[in-house]
């Protein structure tokens, strides 16, 4: 059985097109509820559901020894994360306002969709986040400009492009009814 698609995963470790495989299954939102009064004083409890639902052990140790020349055979692109993207645009800004560049939006397109290609989501997620400002023009906010100036301490030579070919895991996943 196999399902391509969605899979969160820890992001420092799992990019856009790895693969996945379950080495044990479990449902972290089944269980039973007790509710319990004392008194007028209810309480709840949730005991979760421990049970597994594990793949063959032949299986586990073939995914483990799956051989890594699978990757030359995937034709796509792997997609740019959107931590990269923040990342970029936030440089870019940075520089704009300092006087070293062009306003990134005043970037040749080329340029702006090869570094930032999901810009309207990006923009997005950085003003969600505190650290743009989009009305009157895209400016950093002081939070902002802290986290470009704290990358920049961090990762002095660039803005790290995360893993360029995908890799495969054999771990256990959670999963939700």
């Amino acid at each position: 059985m196999a399902m391509v698609g969605i899979c969160a995963g820890w992001r420092e470790k799992v990019f856009l097109g790895d693969v996945i495989v379950a080495e044990r299954v479990f449902r972290y939102d089944s269980g039973k509820l007790k509710a319990l009064r004392n008194g007028n004083i209810r309480t709840e409890e949730f005991f979760h559901d421990t049970r597994t639902y594990n793949l063959k052990p032949l299986w586990v140790q073939k995914a483990q020894d799956f051989p890594s020349d699978w990757i030359s055979t995937i034709q796509t692109k792997r997609p740019l994360s959107y931590n990269y993207q923040e990342l970029w645009l936030l440089y870019a800004q940075e520089a704009s306002e300092s006087g070293k560049k062009k306003k990134p939006i005043e970037l040749e397109e080329k340029e702006r969709k090869t570094h930032c290609p999901n810009w309207t989501k990006i923009l997005d997620r950085l003003e969600k986040k505190g650290l743009i400002e989009v009305v009157g023009g895209l400016k950093l906010t002081e939070a902002g400009k802290r986290k470009v100036e704290e990358h920049k301490t961090r990762h002095p030579d660039s803005i790290p492009p995360g893993r360029k070919k995908p890799k495969s895991y054999v771990a256990p996943m959670g999963t939700v009814s």
